[in-house]
């Protein structure tokens, strides 16, 4: 696995920018297999960064001036069109099989390029703009064709989901990285009247990062009744185009400010450990980001050492922090207010010190090498025998939609050479390519037991494996009778219903059919809830009547209501209306919505509490706002809308529906009484916040392990060798 990092950034200085370089060049490195190449857009220096990425021992550093034709054509630094080309010249050299971009101009001509597209993956710190009017088609182009976007928060990733449904399953959460730095000894920092509360700052210094505000701390704090001091760190000072002036007083308050130290620059290990000398770190910005949805790296650092940050009142910040986080500011009176609660109560300020080193853990390098694994699909490397061919797979379908993803990931791990005969419908194709595609393949892999499954059944060759995935409706249409059953390999099942029936019903051997539900991508779901998702009740899909049975959810959700008012359900799904089959073709399906309609709207008090929701690709995004996932049906393949909700941390409640039992095992209840009090007794345990915690992380992991999409790439793999 060869990755490479860039970002439009110079790595002769330490900020922010470079310091996200830094960490992703080390976490990457980490990985097994993974060596790391770092493309520099300027000439390097001993400083800055470059001393720390040159001891990454896997890794090395690649200058856009080793390019002297492509930076001859393009001699501005950073050129987007020179950087893309210099990536695709490095490509041809040494093949990359990720492409990591911090640079949204750079990344979208890489995604042009069809060749690169699927192996880049864009980090985009900017949300997309909510205007009416604001021209989006870019940012559009960018989330449509790379191959993954890589976001800070899960604030961000819902908005970039909910703005692009292209997003959804190719969006990574990576939040800012800390690096492990030995702690001094932990004992509490000297108190005391005559001791001055001590701030620190370290990174760039811009007019946007408020830094000219902190120079004024000291005396802000002395008006209080408080005594203060501020370190500086790092050199880097902004330019401003919008103040001539802006760096020339920085740099004389640098010396000139009483009660200002500034050490100037620092390596970023050097910088973290001394911030384990202060009280309080500087994170405050100016009001204009106030809306970010950024975590500043410099928080979690000083987090790291203990040190607790002065920072904005953000959405970010509270979802991490709580709302009622003492150290939030507004003003510089909040930052005196600060220093002055400090130096009132030291124990208080300790204990706040240990939570935030309790924070900060889940922000190491360790953390962020699954979460970096993850968001780029690292896959670990399979055993494969030196200069082995591909093995050359044929897909044949009429509709892929729920194995894409599985495709994808088994292409990329560079074993396979996919070939697929699409066909038109389930049982029209084009015979003639069928054939020529046939005798390329090593393996066949029917998705759905429909005509495809029937015709390479009775075609494929004495030396070819065939396998086959069989999903609920095709059980009841002839074709399972009609496939040559000692032909197959191997069938997937949904449930072990329809391994019944694929044994008793159409004599297939029972050691040859393997029970895997449809796969989710876990990771995608396994995000923070919001406030209320505790007693959301969630239905997914309630069409076709007979099949959803979407009146006994809300019989449910009346059930739940009589005993808790709080209660309410989120409904995602299309209205039967929409669908000719339902509302023009079925008299009797008509009848059943409308009585259901009329029911719910004659009841006011439960109409209040049902919130219908289009359906749309974000699901995970949706998941955040329910805390129950219901199904009700008749019958089911797996209900994979079940499956995503436990992976979201929802709690599963489900009838008794064939082969439910040995998919969801104890959360299947015989009636819709049984059903309402589970969630009672669910919402009572939840009740107990860290007890509730626990079990949805057992929860998680386990269903993790069993619909993630890497059980069924396993199968797979073990399938086609």
């Amino acid at each position: 696995m060869r990755a490479l990092v860039y970002a439009n950034v110079g790595l002769n200085l330490i900020d922010g920018s470079t310091i996200w370089v830094q960490s992703i060049a080390e976490v990457l490195s980490s990985l097994p297999g993974c060596q790391v190449v770092i493309l520099s857009r300027d000439r390097l220096e001993d400083r800055g960064v470059v001393p720390a990425l040159k001891r990454i021992g896997n890794a090395r550093i690649v200058c856009c001036l080793d390019y002297a034709d492509i930076v001859a054509q393009y001699p501005e630094p950073g050129d987007p069109e020179a950087i893309a080309k210099i990536v695709e010249r490095l490509d041809v050299e040494e093949t990359l099989d990720r492409i990591v971009i911090r640079a949204p101009d750079v990344a979208l001509r890489l995604a042009r390029v069809e060749t690169l597209r699927q192996r880049l993956w864009a980090y985009l710190l900017e949300s997309p703009p909510l205007d009416i009017g604001a021209d989006r088609s870019e940012m559009g182009e960018l989330v449509d064709k790379a191959g993954g976007l890589i976001v800070q928060t899960d604030t961000q990733r819902g908005l970039l989901e909910a703005v692009f449904p292209a997003a959804c399953n190719k969006t990574g959460v990576l939040p800012p990285m800390v690096k492990p730095v030995a702690r001094p000894p932990q004992t509490p920092l000297p108190g005391g009247a005559a001791q001055p509360v001590r701030f620190i700052y370290s990174g760039k210094y811009s007019i946007a990062w408020n830094v000219e505000a902190f120079f004024d701390v000291p005396a802000a704090c002395a008006r209080a009744g408080v005594a203060a001091t501020v370190t500086m760190i790092g050199d880097k000072v902004h330019n401003e185009k919008s103040d001539r002036n802006f760096r020339s007083r920085i740099l004389e308050k640098f010396t000139a400010t009483p009660g200002v130290a500034w050490l100037g620059p620092m390596e970023r290990e050097a910088a973290i450990a001394e911030a384990a000398h202060h009280d309080l770190g500087l994170c405050w910005r100016t009001g204009a980001l106030d809306d970010s949805l950024e975590i500043s790296t410099k928080f979690l650092e000083f987090a790291f050492m203990g040190v607790p940050a002065i920072v904005n009142r953000t959405a970010a910040y509270e979802g991490l922090l709580g709302e009622d986080y003492p150290y939030f500011a507004a003003t510089m009176d909040d930052v005196a207010a600060a220093a002055a609660a400090v130096a009132a109560d030291r124990g208080r300020h300790e204990r706040i010190r240990r939570q935030c080193r309790e924070l900060a853990a889940g922000f190491t390098y360790e953390a962020a090498a699954e979460r970096l694994r993850n968001a780029l699909r690292i896959r670990k490397p399979a055993a494969r025998k030196a200069g082995a061919a591909k093995t050359k797979v044929l897909v044949a379908s009429h509709d892929l939609k729920f194995l894409n993803e599985a495709l994808r990931r088994l292409s990329e791990s560079g074993r396979y050479e996919i070939l697929y005969d699409r066909w038109a419908s389930s049982a029209k194709h084009d015979e003639k390519q069928s054939k020529a595609l046939l005798a390329q393949a090593d393996v066949i892999f029917c998705e759905w037991c429909a005509g495809q499954a029937v015709w390479y059944s009775t075609h494929k060759l004495p030396r070819q494996k065939l396998f086959v995935r069989l999903h609920r409706y095709e059980a009841f249409t002839p074709f399972p009778r009609q496939v040559v059953s000692n032909a197959i390999d191997g069938v997937i099942v949904v449930s072990d219903h329809f391994r019944d029936i694929c044994v008793k019903d159409f004599g297939w051997p029972k050691k040859r059919v393997i029970v895997l539900p449809q796969y989710c991508i876990a990771e995608q779901f396994q995000r923070s809830k919001y406030p209320g998702a505790e007693r959301t009740l969630g239905f997914v899909g309630i069409n076709g009547f007979h099949h959803k049975r979407f009146d006994l959810g809300l019989d449910i959700l009346r059930m739940v209501r009589r005993e808790d008012p709080r209660f309410r359900m989120r409904v995602r799904s299309a209205m039967p209306w929409e669908f000719e089959w339902i509302w023009k073709n079925n008299e009797d399906e008509r009848r059943k919505f409308i009585d259901t309609f009329d029911g719910l709207e004659k009841d006011g008090e439960l109409r209040k509490a049902v919130i219908f929701d289009r359906p749309g690709a974000n699901m995970a995004e949706w998941y955040r706002r329910v805390g129950f996932i219901m199904s009700t049906s008749e019958s089911e393949g797996c209900h994979t809308s079940v499956a995503e909700g436990i992976c979201s941390g929802a709690t599963p409640v489900v009838i008794d529906w064939p082969g439910s039992r040995s998919v969801y095992g104890e959360s299947v209840y015989e009636t819709v009484e049984q059903m309402a009090d589970a969630v009672l007794k669910a919402a009572a345990d939840m009740d107990d916040a860290a007890r509730h915690a626990d079990k949805i992380a057992a929860m998680q992991t386990d269903a993790a392990s069993r619909f993630d999409i890497a059980r069924t790439i396993d199968q797979l793999e073990e399938w086609f060798g």
